[in-house]
């Protein structure tokens, strides 16, 4: 593209052989490497502003902020020749060493300390899939051996199962499909060929859900359907011949939620309803018989969530509060019998916001309040202990979302400033850390358009076209990934709307007749069929 030409990049290069490592880099990507949990910067920034740092003239501090800090010394494409510096002595690598390579969109960004974190949990799940990757090979060894050895292929059909989980939290959908279908065929050949082995039709109903699983992640619903359906029958014919043994009962509650959840998905929603309201009986029947069983808790929590959902969206509030209200009540009693783990005290908080939530779309003003200010207060006490700890912060930002809706709609501005403020600071502050995550992004989305609410509800209709703008960039980042996700196309569509609306009351008609044009472009191909 000539009309790039001029522009520059960065590089950082190595080469691992016998155990060492020879670095070589241009510009001010980095390279890093964790040692002991330690992270060590082994590059130095070709850039005007690490020059100044290295010569006293500015602190570190003053570095983030600097107007040069975008200049580079170093780059490649910005001329022709290339200045590369190549490191003259090798670096001894030991067992555990991990080399980060990476651009200032991670090392700008991301405390060294976060990532030491991350790349340490990805080394432990590295370790499992290499145990389980030598475990299999064992099993297929001793199948060999004995080919009829019903325990040796149970075994191995295991270790696929593991394989699956750990590639699937991995985000390798391919590999846990692949693991997950070899699980399968292996217990299901063990089923037929023994119509007695509970054992066995136990694993092949655990193996269909996890199938099921990835097939809804890869928006493969029918197929996720045609699995979920089959476990269900499986496992509630499992639960019928052995009533005492809970396992089954679980896999049949299992079954009953991924299908209420997918029937929901897919628009039916008393379908829905029924097969959660039947998990419900199942798990409140069971945790009856043994109240410290943290499972049944939690499941009671998970359907009363579902139903209330569907409650809110049929319009029966009242409906929808009463499950609310037992969501709080069942996570209460898990976090306590589990001696106040932080994510439970999460899960907690969350109840205790939408019950918030709910109490202030039925004009209980106070008692939302009330709540709102609970969840804040639990969140809050979270970050404390964690403060890098992203899914804390994420649940917090959504406490002042709804706490600052709720003082919006009571016309109490004075009051929800403060709490738009902090969503707009934690969402920022995460979309910053991690500029790739579309979580991350579309959560900034959501609170500039908290911001844009307030300033037309102030009267300030230009700061509302100013934070609606922002909010667009971000949605339209998060859709630009995947625009398959029809949710979030309605969102840009939508903002675009509001846009164009407060650019009118800005008295501004042109650009909000382009706004309305752009909305109308995403709302027509919507509406075409596939």
């Amino acid at each position: 593209n000539p009309t790039l030409k001029g522009m520059g990049s960065t590089i950082t290069a190595a080469l691992v052989s016998e155990g060492r490592a020879w670095l070589a880099h241009v510009g001010d990507s980095r390279i890093y490497i964790i040692r002991d949990g330690q992270t060590l910067l082994l590059t130095q920034d070709h850039s005007r502003i690490f020059h100044m740092i290295e010569a006293g003239m500015i602190s570190a501090d003053q570095a983030e902020t600097h107007p040069m800090g975008h200049i580079l010394e170093r780059s490649i494409g910005s001329s022709d020749a290339i200045n590369v510096e190549v490191r003259q002595e090798p670096i001894p690598l030991r067992k555990g060493d991990a080399l980060v390579l990476c651009s200032d969109g991670l090392c700008a960004f991301v405390p060294n300390q976060r990532i030491s974190e991350v790349l340490v949990d990805l080394g432990q799940l590295e370790d499992a899939h290499h145990h389980c990757a030598d475990a299999l090979m064992f099993r297929r060894r001793l199948i060999e051996m004995e080919p009829d050895e019903v325990t040796w292929r149970r075994e191995l059909g295991l270790c696929r199962d593991s394989m699956a989980e750990i590639v699937f939290e991995q985000g390798d959908l391919m590999g846990a499909l692949e693991s997950y279908t070899r699980a399968h065929e292996i217990f299901e050949q063990l089923a037929i060929a023994d119509p007695a082995d509970t054992e066995a039709r136990g694993d092949m109903v655990i193996a269909q859900r996890n199938l099921g699983d990835v097939y809804v992640r890869q928006g493969k619903l029918k197929a996720a359907h045609d699995l979920f359906s089959t476990a269900f029958d499986n496992a509630r014919e499992l639960s019928e011949q052995h009533p005492d043994d809970h396992r089954w009962q679980r896999e049949l509650v299992a079954c009953h939620i991924r299908l209420g959840d997918l029937l929901g998905q897919q628009g039916q929603t008393a379908a829905s309803a029924s097969h959660h309201r039947q998990a419900l009986e199942v798990a409140e029947r069971r945790s009856a018989e043994d109240p410290t069983d943290m499972q049944w808790q939690h499941d009671i929590a998970t359907t009363h969530t579902r139903l209330a959902y569907l409650a809110r969206l049929a319009g029966k509030l009242d409906v929808a509060l009463n499950h609310q209200q037992e969501v709080v009540r069942s996570d209460r009693r898990v976090a306590g019998l589990g001696k106040g783990a932080p994510a439970l005290q999460r899960d907690l908080a969350a109840a205790t916001r939408e019950l918030g939530h709910l109490l202030a779309d039925l004009g209980r003003h106070a008692e939302a309040l009330a709540k709102q200010r609970e969840s804040i207060a639990m969140v809050d006490e979270l970050t404390r202990s964690d403060p890098s700890n992203a899914d804390w912060q994420r649940e917090l930002a959504l406490c002042h979302e709804r706490m600052a809706s709720s003082l919006m709609a009571e016309g109490e501005l004075a009051d929800a400033a403060p709490h738009v403020d902090s969503c707009e600071q934690i969402t920022g502050n995460l979309a910053s850390r991690d500029p790739s995550n579309a979580e991350s992004q579309r959560d900034l989305a959501l609170a500039l358009e908290l911001r844009a609410e307030f300033c037309r509800i102030s009267g300030d209709p230009g700061g509302a076209a100013d934070a609606l703008r922002r909010a667009l960039h971000h949605m339209t980042q998060v859709a630009g990934v995947d625009d398959s996700h029809v949710h979030l196309l309605r969102d840009v569509a939508a903002i675009h709307q509001r846009l164009a609306d407060s650019l009118l009351d800005a008295g501004r008609p042109e650009e909000a007749a382009e706004h309305q044009r752009l909305a109308d472009e995403v709302e027509d191909r919507l509406d075409q069929p596939e």
